[in-house]
């Protein structure tokens, strides 16, 4: 594990081209407790669709896509990782479209408009944390809801290992290098990168893309799940929220 000084966006998409087999049957096998029993719940709990289009950005390989599909919404799943829309595609149930984009790309392209749009796990991922916030402001549609999940600035440090580290400052923003691990697999021997913000840096990103944040949790596992984790869950690790672009007055 080590703080790096830059990485391009093709880097970052690079190593998620390599992970997202992986990333596939960790999920789909059950392995992956977190996404199904805290990040999954926690999102569609706050998302609460009532109208579609869905756009799942930063789809991965497209399993939460498939989720609101699922329930009846005309979703569309983007994610710049061309191996993971090639997985999603082979596994979708053929009503979810995946396009291979950047956030920022999409926004350009796109003509549609979305009164949802959810990104699991992926603004601690972003370089341009600002440049992905401005897009979702340019496809959301107006009173729309942005839901998002992200490792928890707070505690996330701790418990994955580098808040003792003398290149950590919580009040920095810091590339991240790290073997790819979750709880149930400690050993995938590839790397992925994440950037540690401090809490202020991501509220400053929602103001400045116009913006409010209505809702903020701090999900755990139900204490049936917890039991199964290697490690006890003493603080959060996680934090999901919901934005939304206000109603033009």
């Amino acid at each position: 594990m080590r703080n790096v000084l830059f990485k391009s966006a093709a880097d970052i998409y690079a190593e998620w081209d390599m992970l997202a087999p992986i990333r596939l049957s960790q999920i789909e096998s059950g392995q992956d407790l977190t996404f199904n029993h805290v990040l999954s719940p926690a999102i569609h709990k706050l998302a609460d669709v009532k109208s579609g289009p869905v756009l799942d950005l930063g789809c991965g390989v497209g399993v939460m896509a498939e989720e609101f599909s699922r329930l009846g919404w005309d979703v569309i799943g983007v994610d710049p990782s061309r191996v993971s829309i090639s997985l999603a595609r082979k596994v979708s149930s053929g009503q979810v479209d995946y396009e291979s984009y950047s956030a920022e790309e999409y926004a350009l392209k796109s003509k549609r408009k979305f009164s949802t749009i959810v990104s699991n796990m992926v603004l601690m991922d972003t370089m341009d944390l600002h440049g992905f916030m401005q897009a979702v402001a340019i496809l959301l549609k107006r009173g729309g809801a942005f839901v998002f999940s992200i490792t928890h600035p707070c505690f996330w440090p701790e418990y994955y290992g580098y808040s003792d580290a003398e290149w950590f400052e919580y009040n920095k923003e810091l590339i991240v290098e790290s073997p790819f691990r979750i709880s149930n697999q400690q050993d995938c021997r590839l790397n992925s990168t994440h950037v540690h913000r401090p809490l202020e840096k991501y509220v400053k990103a929602i103001v400045d893309a116009g913006l409010s944040l209505e809702a903020l949790i701090e999900p755990f596992p139900p204490e049936t799940i917890r039991k199964l984790y290697p490690r006890p869950w003493k603080y959060p690790r996680y934090l999901v929220g919901r934005c939304r672009l206000p109603k033009k007055i």
